[in-house]
């Protein structure tokens, strides 16, 4: 009976890891999107916590390219120009399925993200599969530090728009 208690207690674990590291991913795409004009304030408040979801360093691996490494604040530099340049930015997780680590330090997430642009004049939607690779940090709290994106794209139309 003990035995099956741990076990128990074991996949509930498991499984408050995944919903999570799904609830980080939510957040993380809820950060990043712009809807409407934002102070400087707002801004500064938005990427001070998008901050939080990446480690110190964080590798990208675009498709069949070279791995990039860049810093947190960086990053946090490059989405502030990508974010400030359109009038609209919408992101969206489509899919994602969660693996935890045994020791469930690490864990990565496959993923397949819809991202929507809009700019003074144009509109445009891409649909990309990545993988993210998460760590925890010495708060306890998982960060990023590796994403992958896969050569692939996909047809937004063809897409379960039921989130």
């Amino acid at each position: 009976m003990l035995a099956l208690a741990g076990i128990l207690f074991g996949v509930a674990v498991w499984r408050s890891e995944e919903r999570a590291l799904k609830r980080r991913l939510a957040r993380l795409a809820a950060l990043v999107e712009k809807t409407s004009a934002e102070t400087s304030l707002q801004t500064l408040n938005r990427l001070r916590r998008l901050g939080d979801h990446f480690a110190a360093e964080v590798e990208f691996v675009p498709g069949n390219a070279l791995p990039t490494t860049v810093g947190r604040q960086e990053l946090l530099l490059l989405i502030q120009n990508a974010r400030g340049s359109l009038a609209e930015l919408r992101v969206r997780v489509r899919e994602q399925k969660v693996t935890v680590a045994a020791d469930r330090t690490t864990a990565t997430t496959h993923a397949v993200v819809q991202v929507e642009a809009k700019g003074t004049s144009d509109r445009a939607t891409e649909v990309r599969e990545a993988i993210i690779e998460w760590i925890r940090a010495e708060n306890r709290e998982w960060q990023i530090r590796r994403v992958r994106s896969a050569d692939t794209i996909r047809n937004p139309a063809l897409l379960n728009t039921t989130d």
